[in-house]
């Protein structure tokens, strides 16, 4: 019986071509199994486990003046009310160093909820204001040196002001309290931090 192809010399070349192809397969197929290997490890050991996180954001008023209001209008002034659609920033660690990325932000919904998840960890929560320190540049660059109802503002207490942030959250991997956040509105002449009003109050 004839060996396949005709030729016993060309079969036998194509045998050695062929076993030394396999060899070469399969060994590429063992690196890249444990190539796989390695890296399936090495990204479960960089992974941290995720935990949900839920809060609420509230606001609140202030009596400015006017119409001496019923004890049923204060009332409603300075009711929790929910804030809808505010966005808060969350950075590492216990102070607001502006030069620490933003890892996460969230926003509430129309009833001031929101959630996320974040890995366990110790995070600042800030607003918009405390992202950067623009706002803390145009407050010093108008009110450092006072006006006719401002005093001149503190520059210390300003930068203090910035690393201060809304809420500390320590994240754990069992059970994490809810969050709550108010967001108090002023009256006018106690909107500007580190600084005094000194003009005439409304009636």
């Amino acid at each position: 019986m004839g060996v396949p192809w005709g030729n016993p010399v060309r079969y036998s070349k194509l045998a050695r071509i062929f076993k030394a192809s396999r060899k070469l397969i399969m060994k590429d197929l063992y690196r890249l199994l444990i190539l796989c290997l390695f890296t399936g490890q090495f990204t479960n050991a960089q992974q941290a486990p995720l935990m949900l996180i839920k809060g609420t954001l509230t606001h609140t008023n202030s009596y400015c003046g006017g119409a001496a209001p019923s004890d049923e209008m204060l009332r409603e002034i300075y009711a929790e009310k929910p804030l809808p659609n505010k966005i808060i920033y969350f950075r590492p660690g216990i102070e607001n160093n502006i030069q620490d990325s933003i890892l996460y932000k969230a926003k509430s919904d129309d009833f001031g909820c929101f959630e996320l998840y974040l890995p366990v960890g110790t995070y600042c929560i800030i607003d918009e204001r405390q992202k950067d320190d623009t706002y803390v540049k145009e407050l010093f660059n108008y009110y450092k040196n006072g006006d006719m109802y401002f005093t001149p503002i503190d520059k210390n207490c300003l930068d203090q002001w910035l690393k201060n942030p809304l809420y500390v959250l320590e994240v754990n991997d069992k059970n994490n309290a809810q969050i709550k956040i108010n967001f108090h509105n002023p009256c006018s002449w106690d909107r500007i931090p580190c600084t005094s009003y000194t003009g005439p109050y409304p009636p």
